[in-house]
């Protein structure tokens, strides 16, 4: 056991595009998934699917953060390799599941968007695409206050726009299927960190 965990550390780094493999996997995964329609799912599902109810966006969002996890560990551990000339897994670098942390250690920079939907996908990886709800309550998606009516529902949305704020909040996101933009930015950015590897 100890003979291959001291390879395997030596493996890990020697080999550091396995770490791009891995990312590469758990992308996929997440992209197969999101391409099962629920429209297929409630028409030809067994009743357990109906019954238990299907929900994978967040299931989906959680294997993009064990992705982006993975990569932005394999550009820390390729840069230490190729700088420092590290042989052995770097664990007090890369023992981390802050994305925005980890993309950072590896020299990565970030767009506002990108800094917005890795927070989502983090949330995902560490509870919620997991547990029903987190350990700390700090970890729950902030919700918007509630309004009494859709004026002022109008009102606040326009005082955003004219601060040039985030329309969409975090919460409206994790309740959603992952399309348009945010599945562009998470193709983009991976395609991006995964080249530097």
């Amino acid at each position: 056991m100890n003979e291959n965990w001291e390879f395997e550390k030596k493996f890990c780094v020697e080999k550091y595009e396995i770490w791009k493999h891995e990312a590469f996997n758990l992308k996929s995964s997440a992209q197969i998934i999101t391409r099962v329609t629920y429209d297929d799912i409630n028409d030809e599902a067994p009743d357990h699917y109906i019954t238990h109810g299907f929900f994978s966006p967040r299931v989906e969002r959680m294997l993009w953060g064990f992705a982006f996890e993975n990569l932005f560990k394999g550009k820390i551990i390729k840069d230490l390799k190729e700088q420092d000339g590290i042989t052995e897994l770097p664990f007090k670098k890369i023992t981390s599941h802050n994305l925005i942390e980890l993309a950072e250690k590896a020299k990565i920079s970030l767009s506002d968007d990108e800094i917005f939907y890795l927070g989502i996908a983090q949330k995902c990886a560490i509870w919620a695409g997991r547990y029903p709800i987190p350990i700390k309550k700090e970890h729950l998606a902030k919700r918007r206050k509630p309004l009494k009516s859709s004026l002022n529902l109008l009102k606040r949305i326009k005082k955003k726009i004219m601060k040039r704020q985030r329309v969409v909040e975090e919460h409206d996101i994790m309740h959603q299927a992952i399309w348009g933009k945010e599945e562009k930015i998470y193709s983009d950015l991976f395609d991006r960190v995964s080249a530097q590897i």
